[in-house]
């Protein structure tokens, strides 16, 4: 038994649950840490050696939407669940528009082992599985970087990528001009990094590598601006962030095909118009993860990731936050069950 082992095994005696903030989801999650977690999940994933069903998803006004999304990662014994909100009017509220839950459970007796926030979590999940992407698709002498948004999200997948690649010149685009502005000047020291804001939404489409991470439900950039060898990374599960014409003819990968068919944005309106098929996709990332579909093929192609997000990336993430949390005897334990009844 190791030590993490027998740390669980001791809050399961104890009936003890770790409560986490997320604040100290912040403090407990490094990049290098969270972009393995994401390599094990893909290839679970992959592999078939999970349990993740489809999110269910609930639409409770044009603004505001949450989705609850189950899974087991039998590996790292990670069971649990996260709920998400969406909720657009919290910008005037001055919280986040996307907030996130997420229970750890203990796959032996059903005990929660965990209540954490998954706000923080997610986004970082998301950048890290953004960052491995690009370690596996791009050529290694990658280094600008284009990025269409300039929330939260935006700026962790900017700071995860210079963890897979030297990345010298940043191009930001987003359509208010105070927010890409504010975007470049805090990322630039933040990371060292030139950092220039475009006037329009040309200026990050010849970069080496070319992220959105919008909320628009039209295509952020033009297919034609994109340069050979490019590699493009959406992560706006349902909103169609990069044209059908992008999509036609060049190494498309997803998470997953099963979710990618059903709720990326682009690749269900390119199907339902006739314009893509289902052979479109070229691989999972777990495939290639796995060795079982070739990553880049040649130099000059562009390859494109899209990504869904899915639960497995949230348990294993929160299973490594447990350990660190553990660890190092940050959170707050409640008995929350009591004896048989």
């Amino acid at each position: 038994m190791d030590i993490l082992e027998r740390q669980i095994a001791r809050l399961r005696e104890r009936r003890e649950t770790v409560i986490l903030t997320d604040r100290e989801v912040r403090r407990l999650l490094s990049f290098p840490d969270c972009i393995e977690q994401q390599a094990l999940a893909f290839r679970e994933f992959s592999a078939g050696r999970v349990l993740s069903p489809p999110r269910v998803r609930m639409q409770l006004s044009p603004d505001r939407a949450s989705s609850v999304m189950p899974g087991y990662v039998a590996a790292v014994e990670a069971l649990g669940c996260k709920v998400l909100a969406r909720c657009l009017p919290n910008r005037q509220r001055g919280l986040p528009t996307l907030l996130g839950t997420l229970v750890l459970l203990d796959p032996a007796t059903g005990l929660p082992l965990a209540f954490m926030s998954a706000t923080y979590l997610t986004n970082a999940r998301t950048a890290a599985a953004v960052a491995l992407a690009v370690r596996v698709l791009s050529p290694t002498d990658a280094a600008s970087v284009g990025v269409y948004g300039s929330g939260p999200l935006a700026r962790l997948i900017l700071e995860a990528l210079t963890h897979v690649r030297r990345v010298r010149d940043v191009v930001v685009y987003s359509p208010t001009a105070h927010n890409r502005g504010r975007y470049a000047e805090e990322m630039s020291a933040r990371l060292g990094l030139a950092v220039r804001a475009a006037p329009d939404a040309s200026g990050p489409a010849g970069a080496d590598l070319v992220v959105a991470a919008t909320s628009s439900p039209e295509p952020v950039l033009d297919a034609k601006l994109l340069r050979r060898g490019a590699t493009v990374v959406s992560v706006a599960a349902r909103l169609p962030e990069v044209p059908i014409e992008a999509l036609r003819g060049n190494r498309l990968v997803v998470d997953s095909r099963e979710a990618a068919l059903h709720e990326a944005g682009e690749i269900v309106s390119g199907i339902a118009a006739g314009q893509l098929d289902e052979t479109a996709i070229a691989a999972e990332l777990g495939e290639i993860l796995l060795g079982r579909a070739p990553g880049r093929e040649r130099q000059d192609e562009i390859c494109i990731f899209k990504s869904t997000g899915l639960a497995v990336q949230d348990l294993v993430t929160a299973r490594a936050v447990l350990a660190a949390a553990l660890t190092a005897g940050a959170g707050t334990r409640v008995a929350i069950q009591e004896g048989a009844q």
